[in-house]
């Protein structure tokens, strides 16, 4: 026993002299280029030189073919969702059918596969997900940054397509509780052009030592996309992550010009990135944690400086909190605008009525909606602004109070794009359902409970140099938990006369 841990003495200290080398080797000019990245192909893990393209360029046509081969693989590997439109990846079926695949050390393998249909041209949609600015916007409230660290192989005229491009990508995904911090992922993204004019582009784990946050690796995973016919093709996503945001826009009851609904959805998707990035406390440097850990007992209330000249703060009060109802009931109550007096202290005591509905989700519960609040008297007093969606995956619904003259700005003819960038102080929660162990064969959401997060963005005055007041603090949690016990007061004692529909398994 004594030699054969000699042995494994030996061989790790040759293990190390061997990677000290080969960072010895990496040229210096930056520290993103003195990073040792560790790749994970299909077979093996090797290290290289980050500038090698010729050596990243077979790899990543190795994981193309992987990615097509897992993508396509009808059998017993990938196991429905009940209730859902997705399926996810059987671990133990997947070992027997790819036997050596463990994956990365330490870390859990986890997969998810769903298709749809798009109303738009696969040329657009390789571009969006090609160029990491757009990519970003594509996942609002998930996605909370993205950069392109390096590019190995580009197109000289992108008209031509991205055929073989290679790059370096780093992207921060936000989970929706202040309780799971962020996870940063750095990939190579590489696009390629298959058969019948179908166009793979495969995301492939590299590791960044250098991280401050949860390691996070992928599979060989991505997208697969087929033209249908013009302005529409057919998609297949394999990955963790949520897959594209599709709208219909909708005849509404108030007149919207074209322009103004386009500065609407880009106001609710910015409702949605500041609220979601206000959970996470994302730029991390941005964010001052004041106090709390994030739960219902103990609140978490952050701030970050509205500018550098201001003496006034952005104030994000959160907490993640375990309901015992399923989330699609939950989601149905909180969407019954009926029921919204009980619980949003926007109305204050009045009435709220769906005003416009600006945008539907494509074969989903997305949507965009103005909500016109009415006070008791039937004075008018302010417009909502509404960005919800649900899934089995996970839902939110995502709001703020905007006063009724800059709506009707907004709608008019006479609007400006500059107004999507108007500030707002959004309002939200995130539903993400727990599964019954007991009922394995439900749909997921329908049955179990839902961990909930809610959180609300105000502006407030800093003390003098040392940031929020204690009074400020404490009247950031009173509210906070105001709202939780209303809300929760509504969502497990509403008469079912309310609910959208009852499962009859519940």
């Amino acid at each position: 026993m004594l030699q054969d841990f000699d042995r494994l003495k030996a061989q790790n200290q040759w293990m190390k002299q061997e990677i000290a080398r080969l960072k010895s080797l990496l040229p210096m000019s930056s520290p993103a280029l003195g990073r040792v990245f560790q790749l994970e192909s299909s077979s093996e893990n090797i290290f290289v030189r980050q500038d090698d393209t010729r050596m990243l360029a077979e790899i990543a046509r190795n994981a193309v073919h992987e990615f097509v081969t897992l993508a396509n693989f009808n059998g017993p590997i990938w196991l429905t969702v009940p209730g859902g439109s997705l399926e996810t990846l059987s671990r133990m079926a997947y070992l027997q059918t790819f036997p050596g695949q463990s994956g990365a050390l330490g870390l859990n393998m986890e997969a998810t596969r769903a298709h749809a249909v798009v109303l738009l041209d696969s040329k657009n949609i390789v571009e969006f997900l090609m160029d990491v600015e757009s990519y970003e916007t594509f996942f609002p409230g998930i996605m909370s940054g993205a950069t392109t660290t390096k590019v190995y192989n580009w197109p000289s005229n992108r008209s031509t397509g991205y055929d073989g491009a290679l790059e370096l990508v780093t992207v921060q995904v936000a989970f929706p509780s202040p309780l799971v911090p962020s996870r940063k992922c750095t990939f190579l993204r590489y696009c390629k052009k298959l058969e019948h004019g179908a166009t793979a582009i495969v995301d492939i784990a590299v590791e960044d030592s250098e991280s401050n946050f949860l390691k996070c690796r992928k599979m060989a995973s991505g997208l697969l996309i087929q033209p249908i016919r013009p302005n529409s093709c057919k998609y297949m996503k394999l990955s963790a992550l949520n897959g594209i945001r599709e709208t219909n826009f909708l005849p509404c009851s108030v007149s919207v010009s074209t322009k103004g609904r386009k500065i609407i959805m880009k106001m609710t998707d910015n409702l949605l990135i500041s609220y979601a990035g206000s959970v996470a406390n994302i730029p991390a440097e941005a964010w001052t944690v004041q106090c709390g850990q994030g739960t219902e007992e103990d609140v978490k209330v952050t701030y970050k400086r509205d500018g550098d000249s201001t003496n006034t703060a952005i104030v994000c009060a959160t907490a993640s909190f375990l309901l015992p109802v399923a989330m699609k009931r939950a989601f149905d109550l909180l969407k019954n605008n009926l029921l919204r007096v009980k619980w949003d202290v926007l109305l204050n005591g009045g009435s709220v009525k769906e005003e416009v509905r600006v945008a539907n989700g494509i074969g989903s519960e997305d949507s965009v909606s103005i909500l016109h609040i009415k006070g008791n008297h039937g004075k008018e007093t302010s417009m909502i602004l509404q960005n919800s969606n649900y899934d089995v995956s996970g839902s939110f619904l995502v709001y703020t109070s905007l006063d009724k003259q800059l709506m009707d700005m907004i709608m008019g003819p006479g609007h400006d794009e500059e107004m999507c960038s108007v500030p707002v102080f959004p309002t939200g929660y995130f539903l993400v359902p727990v599964v019954d162990a007991s009922r394995p064969n439900s749909a997921i959401g329908e049955v179990g409970e839902t961990v909930m997060t809610a959180g609300f963005q105000i502006p407030m005055k800093l003390a003098r140099g040392t940031g929020l007041s204690p009074r400020s603090v404490s009247s950031a949690i009173k509210i906070l938990k105001d709202q939780i016990k209303n809300v929760k007061d509504t969502l497990m004692n509403s008469h079912p006369v309310f609910y959208r529909r009852i499962p009859s398994t519940i």
